[in-house]
């Protein structure tokens, strides 16, 4: 296993990974990946990758890319969905269950696809 640093050239990787995270769960349909990527709150966290502020790594088996981490910084103009201030970096907010959806059921719909049962709303 070898971990780099991500580079511009890993934006598909990433937009792969952003929608496999996005799309986790079996039972929820598997929309074009053009049509998830598109949706505004994953947008934030692929679109010109690689900007200022932008970082991660790639993880590779055999030089092969077989896993993600990243972040990004925003500005208190264009702020991210979990924005506390510009110095510091947020990751994309994908799956409930992590520290950015505690409350989130598992049978939530995916992003997009609806409501979730009241009372169980995902934080932002």
């Amino acid at each position: 296993m070898n971990i780099r640093p991500a580079t511009q050239e890993d934006v598909e990787f990433l937009q792969k990974m952003l929608y496999e995270a996005a799309r986790w769960n079996p039972d929820w349909p598997r929309e074009p990946m053009e049509e998830v990527l598109a949706e505004p709150m994953l947008t934030r966290f692929h679109e010109g990758w690689g900007r200022p502020g932008d970082a991660g790594v790639i993880a590779e088996l055999d030089g092969v890319p077989v896993g993600a981490a990243w972040y990004r910084l925003f500005t208190a103009e264009e702020p991210g969905y979990g924005f506390v201030d510009e110095k510091i970096p947020e990751p994309p907010p994908l799956i409930c269950g992590l520290p950015f959806f505690p409350d989130c059921p598992a049978d939530s719909p995916p992003p997009g696809q609806g409501t979730p049962k009241p009372g169980k709303t995902p934080k932002p």
